[in-house]
């Protein structure tokens, strides 16, 4: 390259550059804003100590019920499980819905471990702590990969596991390791660029609604107050910095986990549902079948035209199902 042409490559390269950390500054600025607001959890939540903190749940339904704990998927709270743990809690069902770290109102790790051990950890104190009886969790999305590990680390504790449209990221069948973009994991390894991604899109509120609503079959149903419930956790002082150090945990394999083997699957011991939409973009019904075949005695439950949140896209059929999955559990 000339020296003209080098000149002019590296001026639009810092122009480019300056603009990136223009616009990065600004959304952390309003995220930085937005933090300063502050957020309140819901009233009718509560705070369990686990030994490193306390977890926020929501209970629903009446005490002496068969107890499920619902565990939701990324950025996900109890908050957006409201509606479908009231209608579980009136089918008769004691429910406990969480605040997986690092999302709603729970505190956050100082470390910043989210792997699926330390978050099954957190999990199966969170049992011990609310003396729960043999609960069958209920995990959605990337809250199954907890879930699974949480059943694989201490199986003892559960009475079973209904995993819905579970986002598990299998090894491909013989393979030890997952593969994994280096020049990425490197770049999201700086907190500046990793909370450049979460202030930019993640809880960017201009992007929430699109964000869900890519989520589903049924766009529709990323309604205003679905996306206001996403967003009120982003509120809270210490979103960007935790969802920073989250992010990764989410975008690479997680070399650590028993969940991530398709071969330990076999050894679950405990009865195990699964409900998938029928039109899931992000972890395709596919999936689901794989599980299904890997999971001795596993039956899924297909919910044909909906996608991946089917519990807000028609949370008749999602409660439905869950309740069919849930009275073939019988207590262990």
């Amino acid at each position: 390259m000339s020296s003209p042409r080098l000149r002019q490559f590296l001026i639009a390269l810092g122009a480019f550059a300056l603009l990136a950390l223009l616009v990065a500054g600004t959304f952390a600025g309003l995220q930085a804003l937005r933090e300063a607001e502050g957020a309140p959890p819901p009233a009718r939540g509560e705070r369990v100590e686990i030994g490193e903190g306390a977890i926020f749940v929501q209970r629903f339904g009446p005490a002496s019920g068969r107890a499920v704990v619902i565990v939701p998927g990324t950025a996900a709270w109890s908050g957006f499980w409201v509606s479908a743990a009231e209608a579980l809690g009136r089918a008769g069902y004691a429910v406990v819905a969480v605040d997986l770290p690092p999302f709603g109102f729970s505190d956050r790790p100082p470390a910043g471990d989210y792997g699926r051990a330390a978050q099954a950890e957190r999990l199966s104190r969170l049992i011990g702590a609310m003396r729960l009886d043999r609960p069958v969790v209920l995990a959605h999305s990337f809250g199954a990969g907890a879930a699974v590990e949480l059943a694989m680390r201490h199986g003892g504790q559960l009475g079973g596991l209904l995993l819905v449209d579970g986002a598990l990221a299998l090894r491909p069948d013989g393979a030890t390791e997952s593969p994994d973009s280096p020049w990425l994991k490197t770049v999201l390894s700086h907190d500046l660029f990793a909370r450049a991604a979460v202030d930019g899109a993640l809880i960017n509120p201009l992007l929430t609604r699109r964000l869900l609503a890519g989520l589903l079959a049924r766009p529709e149903a990323a309604t205003p107050e679905a996306v206001e419930t996403l967003q009120i956790p982003y509120r809270r002082p210490g979103t960007s910095e935790a969802y920073a150090r989250w992010l990764p945990f989410l975008l690479f394999a997680d070399a650590a986990a028993l969940s991530a083997d398709p071969a330990r699957y076999a050894a679950l011991a405990m009865p195990v549902g699964l409900i998938w939409g029928g039109a899931d973009s992000v972890t395709p019904l596919a999936q689901g079948e794989r599980l299904a075949r890997l999971i001795p005695g596993a039956r899924i439950e297909v919910l044909p035209g909906l996608g991946h949140i089917p519990h807000i896209e028609d949370e008749a059929a999602f409660v439905a199902a869950a309740v069919r999955r849930l009275k073939e559990m019988k207590r262990l």
